[in-house]
């Protein structure tokens, strides 16, 4: 392993919570094109186990499925994992199914091309803390383009921990659009919605300008064919032919289904450094691995949240180097973005003084892994929450739209 890669998997190992871990294996089972992914367990020693599916369908009509046996590691990288390891996950497996070892450890060449394909019927494919990092670069999981650990993701990730219940929609399930999927000229079906389907060949689908066309489902009930109209119609496809993912809501509708597309969380983040610039009116740069862009004295440390509409508020994560950071003088000011809407100042001094107020994600007893800010979205204006019932109406808070005209 290049050291580059050392250094990195050490930082993700270091960085991240066994809950991360869990939503960073996910993320990244789904990237590679596994559907139906599923937490079913977790073992005691770091580890957790996953169901998912594996379909193969870029020639419409046909969709090969894979039921595949997952088990995550989170284990020290120098570590060395022996075939036993292997063994034990067959174990667990059925005739025909396929299974996936992940770890940020190391394991042995011989584990890697001898034991996992001892039994055909049973094959197990191993990716080790090496090629862990790899597929997280390729795939932009957790690692910048620039191969640093993604701060911002990482603090996601922690947030997630005690996200709020979502609130009661009319949506009934939503399914990430791939570019697979784009190319395919398919619409997979959400497992949420299969059982309302079943056994029915065709559907009634309502666009969200109100059109209403009929769509195939295919013989395996997972997708619907004549899509491609849509796609271009909503930015899925564009002039040049090029494939855009977005999830696509479904909601029940009296005589089938209306679905939305909604572009993915990546698309819809505002640019840092052009709201900055604006706002500030200087130039600014960020500094290479962290959140924290400079620019003419000022220090900014920026974060970014969705809005959790069960509770209308927006989390974020603040970590105990953050805090250093501040003490020193190296941050002067705290840049919250609320969605691709919002953007809201707090001072140094301000979240130093209100400290004591937040509440926190332990690694252990008195040992901080998070800070959390949460801000809530009331009509008065935005609103700083903190334990205890203390609450702060923020005064510096701008519309990232106006800020990029």
């Amino acid at each position: 392993m290049s050291n580059s890669n050392i250094e990195l998997l050490g930082q993700l190992y270091s960085n991240i919570s066994p809950t991360g871990f869990e939503i960073l294996i996910k993320d990244l089972l789904q990237s590679l094109g596994f559907d139906d992914i599923e937490v079913t367990g977790r073992s005691g020693d770091s580890g957790i186990d996953l169901t998912a599916t594996l379909r193969k369908s870029e020639i419409p009509g046909i969709d090969t499925s894979v039921s595949c046996i997952v088990q995550a590691k989170r284990y020290n990288p120098q570590r060395l994992l022996t075939p036993k390891i292997v063994r034990e996950l067959r174990g667990s497996m059925q005739s025909g199914e396929r299974g996936i070892l992940i770890t940020t450890a190391r394991v042995s060449p011989k584990t890697i091309e001898e034991e996992a394909f001892k039994d055909m019927s049973r094959i197990v494919l191993v990716i080790d803390g090496e090629r862990l990092v790899e597929l997280c670069k390729n795939r932009k999981i957790g690692v910048l383009e620039r191969y640093v650990i993604d701060e911002e993701y990482l603090s996601k990730l922690e947030a997630s921990e005690v996200q709020p219940e979502p609130a009661e929609t009319g949506v009934i399930g939503s399914k990430l659009v791939t570019i697979n999927d784009i190319r395919a000229r398919i619409l997979r079906i959400p497992k949420e919605v299969k059982p309302l389907i079943q056994g029915k060949t065709a559907i009634t689908i309502r666009w969200e300008d109100g059109t209403k066309q009929t769509l195939n489902v295919d013989e395996t009930g997972n997708y619907l064919g004549g899509v491609t109209a849509a796609y271009r119609k909503y930015g899925l496809i564009d002039a040049s032919g090029e494939a855009h993912e977005m999830f696509a809501e479904w909601e029940a509708a009296d005589d089938g289904f209306l679905i939305r597309f909604k572009k993915a969380e990546h698309e819809e983040r505002p640019n840092i450094t052009s709201v900055l610039e604006r706002l500030f009116k200087t130039e600014f740069t960020r500094v290479p691995g962290t959140s924290v862009f400079i620019g003419n004295g000022h220090r900014v440390l920026c974060r970014y949240s969705k809005l959790y509409a069960g509770v209308a508020m927006f989390w974020y994560g603040i970590t105990p180097k953050d805090v250093s950071m501040m003490k020193r003088g190296e941050i002067t000011k705290l840049a919250f973005f609320c969605e691709n809407d919002m953007v809201a100042l707090i001072d140094n001094s301000e979240f130093l003084s209100n400290i004591a107020n937040l509440n926190v994600t332990e690694i252990e007893p008195g040992k901080i892994r998070h800070y959390h800010i949460h801000l809530k979205l009331q009509k008065e204006g935005l609103i700083w929450v903190m334990k205890g019932g203390k609450q702060i109406k923020l005064a510096k808070v701008y519309e990232t739209q106006r800020l990029t005209k």
